[in-house]
């Protein structure tokens, strides 16, 4: 039994989660080849990862690759000293950017 103003009832609405942190960037080697592991805990408007790299002085656009699930692996091409992405929403316009440890 419920007591006080407790109900037994859920009700869904419309919300939008905007984390305060960046997303989180992790880089690991796979049998020859490296690829960043990228999320965004919370985040429910973004569409999009565009990866960028080269060095943090002069990090470059990479290539845009769609949101897959709470965790999208990105292939790297290259010898990146810097990785960076950057969370896009469905026109494009960047919402965040997280770079690899």
């Amino acid at each position: 039994m419920l007591g006080g103003d407790g109900s037994y009832r859920a009700y869904r609405s419309e919300w939008q989660g905007q984390p305060a942190v960046p997303p989180d960037v992790v880089v690991q080697d796979d049998d020859g080849g490296r690829s960043a592991y990228v999320s965004w805990n919370g985040a429910t408007e973004f569409a999009q990862w565009l990866l960028t790299g080269a060095d943090e002085s002069s990090v470059t656009e990479g290539a845009v690759v769609d949101r897959e699930s709470f965790e999208s692996e990105l292939p790297l091409s290259g010898d990146l000293t810097c990785v960076a992405v950057q969370a896009l929403d469905a026109d494009g316009n960047v919402l965040a950017t997280g770079v690899a440890d």
